[in-house]
């Protein structure tokens, strides 16, 4: 019998990429072309320097599974968030990847620069969202 080379399969012609590619595409659209991320209808003379998190027209079991593009939501806990009579915070773990630990050089000032326009904020309808203008970040 005759053998062919892992090659033969692995490329069957000099279009397969582009194949593969093309395909995959299709295969995208067909799957997520109707759940395409929608801005808020705009309305014309409302002014706000209201801060509000994003809506997409995802199901929450694809949306939460975007990692970093994931649009911000809250995780449902039994455990209380009320710090106990006579207790206090004192230390906080984040849990964060990579650069977003230590930022440093451009990535740190491009952080900064971020969280000052944060602070500028007024307005916050958001609950969750109201520590962000007396929010600091002293790891830059």
């Amino acid at each position: 019998m005759h053998e062919q080379s892992w090659k033969t399969w692995a490329y069957p012609s000099r279009y397969g990429p582009l194949l593969a590619a093309f395909l995959g595409i299709l295969y995208f659209q067909a799957q997520y072309w109707p759940f395409i991320p929608r801005s808020l209808p705009v309305q014309p003379h409302a002014q706000s320097n209201a801060l509000t998190l994003p809506t997409y027209d995802l199901r929450p079991q694809i949306a939460h599974k975007l990692g970093p593009y994931s649009a911000r939501y809250e995780v449902h806990s039994d455990i209380s968030s009320v710090v106990p009579l006579g207790c206090n915070v004192t230390m906080i773990n984040v849990l964060q990847r990579h650069g977003a630990r230590y930022p440093t050089g451009k990535p740190g000032k491009a952080l900064e620069a971020t969280l000052a326009k944060l602070r500028n904020v007024q307005d916050i309808k958001e609950p969750s969202l109201q520590f962000i203008p007396t929010f600091r970040y002293h790891y830059i």
